[in-house]
């Protein structure tokens, strides 16, 4: 059985927020009011931490600290597959995983449209 990583952890759980955040209008009112404080929240917080989000950059954190662990623990391990691209945006790895390649224009672009449409399908839900 494998275990986990706690990199791998955090992304599992920025998957389940994503997801939420993006459809989680579909849910309930109840959910929609919590999309009507929680999407501008993360929006403002992206627009001050240079359109990064601090869940991803917690993740390439401890990407980086498991990856230096590895080289420490074993001398033979020069090069490790996740050693590139340990700083990809969380859209970008998801989209890289597809095998699109998107710049960091069009990862911005979509994280704010995808997070603007939860918010309004939100709010048009409250309100009428």
């Amino acid at each position: 059985m494998k275990t986990l990583k706690k990199s791998e952890i955090i992304n599992k759980l920025h998957v389940l927020i994503y997801l939420y955040l993006t459809f989680g209008w579909i849910i309930s009112l109840t959910s929609c009011k919590v999309l009507l404080l929680l999407a501008p929240t993360v929006m403002v917080q992206w627009g001050v931490n240079n359109n990064e989000c601090i869940i991803t950059q917690l993740e390439n954190k401890l990407k980086k600290t498991e990856i230096t662990m590895l080289k420490k623990d074993d001398d033979k391990i020069i090069v490790k597959e996740e050693d590139k691209g340990t700083d990809i945006s969380f859209i970008g790895s998801l989209a890289g995983k597809c095998g699109i390649e998107i710049s960091e224009y069009g990862v911005n672009f979509i994280s704010y449209l995808s997070l603007y449409h939860s918010f309004l399908q939100s709010y048009w839900r409250v309100i009428f």
